[in-house]
């Protein structure tokens, strides 16, 4: 194994050996280089011991894999997630690797989603992340409504404030025919269906180990996500970025999307990502303001404008949330001689990448090796065009795939 260049671009694209210009070839692929090769996630879910960390290295090694993703999983004792001694081993474990000729691949989070950094990023409640209640009753002060949330159970939320009302009014078909801004305390009238918007912040949850899922659309949160895990590992393992260690693997990152009303005569709360400054970026973006667009986004409007309300400002979310997240890691990734890789939530069709991402390719423009995951036996034919595509498109080394999960001991090639 040749860990001689540094940069991983070049690195990469030297192991690889596969530009989009180079053929298939067969002894490559009989007998690939530990790039190329898996690299399981190795769950550290217990108390870690160097010894039988050691031990399960010399077993990957026998197996033909290519190396290991450091990947914690729910059980994790002892040393504590990105502590030092913590730290200490995964740089031990690389080197041990090293020598056995495996890649160690980092992960970047305490099992996932990915931005929290097992809670140390969200103790800050500035960071957690948002959402913008929309619903037809007004929220009582000191009310607690559920929030739905990824990976848990819905939990009560009491933090939140006001952000707007409207009236509507509805037309014989379920249009939106007219629509008026009212104040918190304003009712609608006769005719008129009222809607209000509360900004809520998430609530702490024993998933995000007492904390809350990070803002992903607030550059900030992201920026000391960073500091917390990726400036972490670079102290920690220095000139073994784009050696030995080729990338680190961000996991199911995600902001949620509108999910529209089936009706106009819906009662159901809807629920969107937010961030503080969200209304300000979009009137930056767009020259109007966002409250007042809001409502042709939810409802179909009787004079067709809701396909432009809908537009731009699923364009603003998906930009926020690409520009607070994948931009900036795959800035210092590159910065540190390291891919970019991963996968994004809800990637499995175009309308799920809608609700949980915006769009995954534009995510993949800042992926030095684009990534997807396939769950079950499961068959993501666009996903895995959209993540080659990129790859081709921005003239990255290859592609990545999550492979195995959900699927048991038997699955074959």
């Amino acid at each position: 194994m040749d860990f001689s260049v540094a940069r991983a671009s070049l690195w990469l694209m030297k192991i690889y050996n596969c530009h989009t210009s180079t053929p298939f070839q067969p002894e490559i692929f009989r007998s690939p280089p530990a790039i190329c090769r898996g690299a399981p996630f190795w769950s550290w879910n217990g108390r870690l011991e160097k010894d039988r960390l050691f031990r399960q290295l010399d077993m990957l090694a026998r197996m033909g894999m290519g190396g290991a993703t450091v990947h914690v999983r729910t059980g994790l004792s002892e040393p504590a997630y990105l502590s030092e001694d913590f730290l200490n081993l995964v740089r031990d474990c690389a080197d041990y690797g090293e020598q056995k000729g495996l890649l160690t691949w980092l992960y970047d989070e305490d099992r996932w989603p990915s931005g929290f950094a097992g809670g140390l990023v969200t103790r800050d409640p500035a960071f957690r992340a948002r959402s913008l209640r929309l619903t037809r009753s007004p929220c009582a002060p000191g009310e607690s409504r559920p929030l739905p949330a990824h990976h848990h159970t819905p939990v009560p939320v009491k933090e939140r404030r006001f952000a707007a009302a409207w009236a509507l009014q509805f037309d014989a078909q379920g249009q939106l025919s007219a629509c008026r801004r009212m104040a918190e305390a304003d009712r609608p009238a006769d005719g008129e269906t009222g809607l209000w918007a509360y900004v809520e912040v998430s609530p702490c949850t024993s998933w995000f180990n007492g904390q809350a899922y990070v803002d992903t659309l607030n550059p900030k949160a992201i920026q000391r996500f960073i500091e917390v895990t990726h400036e972490a590992y670079a102290n920690t393992l220095g000139e073994r970025l784009g050696r030995c260690v080729p990338a680190i693997f961000t996991d199911e990152p995600l902001f949620r999307n509108m999910v529209r009303p089936a009706s106009a005569d819906s009662t159901r709360d809807r629920f969107l990502s937010w961030t503080d400054d969200l209304p300000e970026t979009y009137r930056a973006a767009w020259s109007e303001d966002l409250f007042d667009v809001l409502p042709g986004v939810l409802y179909d409007r009787a004079d067709g404008g809701s396909a432009r309300d809908r537009w731009r400002f699923k364009d603003h979310h998906t930009e926020r949330f690409v520009t607070a997240f994948a931009d900036p890691l795959g800035a210092w990734c590159e910065g540190h001689g390291i891919a970019l890789t991963g996968h994004l939530m809800g990637e499995e069709s175009l309308l799920s990448q809608t609700t949980w991402v915006g769009d995954a390719m534009r995510s993949f423009r800042s992926f030095q090796l684009p990534g997807i995951d396939l769950l079950c036996d499961a068959e993501e034919y666009s996903t895995a065009k959209q993540a080659q595509s990129a790859a081709r498109q921005y003239g990255r080394p290859g592609c990545l795939s999550e492979l195995y999960g959900v699927t048991n001991w038997t699955f074959d090639f």
